[in-house]
């Protein structure tokens, strides 16, 4: 939601220093979107995925790790471009916040985190349909599976009171 604000904050300023010839509208917009891009959206997830990536126990492998990291920076580009555009179109910094919110939001919730994909008898519409398919994050979060789970095999659930040894009988 750091990226709301980018284009109504600096409007005027902006305004003031192109009329008088400081430098010109591609110059600016290449400056914000790179520090944005670069600095506050690229940089954290390389630092996350380096810390929490061998911490949790995924793959021991460089291509899966690196992998890992630029899913986690291509999502983070991705939801930062989606403020930016919304903070573009808003009329007010309020009401950006209040839909970016809004929208970020329904994107996490049609992630794939809830959402049986497996059953076809949950009774999905075709509005939740649609919007899963149009969230960055289920892409996102499907990818990260594929990379974690591949080629892992066979997941068997066994409850605490069950000897997980198959029986001879």
């Amino acid at each position: 939601l750091s990226s709301l604000p980018i284009w109504k904050e600096d409007q005027i300023l902006f305004r003031r220093e192109r009329a008088s010839g400081v430098y010109g509208t591609n110059a600016y917009f290449t400056a914000v979107v790179l520090f944005d891009v670069i600095i506050l959206r690229v940089i954290p997830p390389i630092f996350f995925a380096v810390v929490t990536y061998w911490m949790v126990g995924l793959h021991a492998n460089i291509f899966n790790a690196v992998f890992c990291a630029v899913i986690l920076i291509m999502t983070n580009v991705a939801a930062s471009a989606l403020c930016m555009c919304v903070g573009i179109i808003s009329p007010s910094n309020a009401s950006a916040n209040v839909i970016g919110l809004l929208v970020l939001l329904v994107s996490i919730l049609c992630g794939g985190f809830l959402l049986n994909k497996q059953d076809p008898h949950s009774g999905g519409s075709v509005a939740v349909t649609w919007l899963e398919n149009l969230s960055f994050v289920n892409y996102a979060f499907e990818a990260l599976l594929i990379n974690e789970f591949l080629d892992a095999g066979t997941f068997y659930f066994t409850p605490k009171l069950v000897d997980s040894k198959p029986s001879d009988a």
